[in-house]
């Protein structure tokens, strides 16, 4: 059985897709996926690690009252160092 060979770019966009998704509902306001992009900013899932983008994003789903967001940003002050204006 030969297996066939994976086109790394193709699986490469794949990773890209969601996170431009996500990025298009969070610029539109969208609370949930402003946690979420925040999320991938903590976890460097499919965007470079970055604990002060995670906490620009999560304030602004904060400011609208997701309570994720609100629990998170406690533990993003407290485990990484990064200082954000809803602490």
């Amino acid at each position: 059985m030969r297996i066939p060979k994976m086109d790394l770019t193709k699986n490469d966009q794949i990773k890209k897709d969601p996170i431009s998704d996500l990025r298009r509902k969070a610029d539109q306001g969208n609370a949930e996926a402003q946690f979420d992009l925040g999320l991938s900013y903590v976890l460097g899932w499919g965007v470079p690690q970055d604990y002060a983008i995670a906490g620009q994003w999560h304030e602004k789903a904060a400011a609208q009252g997701y309570a994720r967001a609100m629990s998170f940003l406690r533990e993003l002050n407290e485990n990484t160092g990064v200082k954000t204006r809803a602490a």
